[in-house]
């Protein structure tokens, strides 16, 4: 869960993106059961450069920090996983999380329509 209103994650590398996505969703217990709109970003070269408490050693490299905006209610309260997906990262367009049974029906009917 969100707790200081935003989110980071390492800047193009390991999978994660080089543009930051519009919203960003979040998932825990095999199932999203938070969405929020990514109202402002910043790419900082180190995180203590947004957060003093955290060292050189942790920080890591380039990270993007996120400002989110309010919780996006989601169907039902939440759009479950449809089958284990440990800590897997998923692109899909908005219209197919909010629509869709499950994230992987989202993430398959995502792609379909991006083809």
């Amino acid at each position: 869960m969100v707790t200081f209103g935003g989110y980071f994650h390492p800047f193009a590398s390991g999978g994660w993106p080089s543009v930051p996505p519009n919203f960003l969703a979040f998932r825990w217990d095999s199932a999203v059961r938070q969405l929020n709109r990514v109202v402002d970003y910043e790419i900082v070269g180190h995180l203590e450069e947004r957060f003093p408490s955290v060292t050189p050693d942790e920080s890591g490299g380039p990270h993007v920090v996120y400002r989110l905006g309010p919780d996006i209610p989601l169907p039902g309260g939440a759009v479950p996983s449809g089958r284990d997906l440990r800590n897997s990262r998923f692109w899909m367009l908005l219209d197919q999380l909010l629509t869709q049974p499950t994230l992987v029906d989202a993430h398959a009917a995502s792609e379909h329509l991006r083809a």
